[in-house]
């Protein structure tokens, strides 16, 4: 569907760095409420096998409570 567009045509590593800074940019908030980022791995098989094949996206640990809470 997509091959056609400029986008698919980017190598895996420009994708890489560019979800990496949205990672940046979509910081997780108010306990862990925002990771919209996570949505590209839905757009097409080639930007979920690179975004899963990206260690630092899934290097960070979000606990969706604070810390002491029971």
């Amino acid at each position: 569907h997509n091959a056609g567009l400029p986008v698919s045509r980017l190598p895996p590593e420009i994708l890489s760095a560019v979800f990496s800074i949205l990672t940046d940019i979509d910081r997780p908030r108010n306990h862990g409420k925002s990771l919209a980022w996570i949505s590209i791995t839905h757009v097409c098989r080639k930007w979920r096998d690179v975004a899963l094949n990206n260690p630092t996206l899934w290097s960070t640990i979000i606990l969706p409570f604070p810390l002491g809470a029971r």
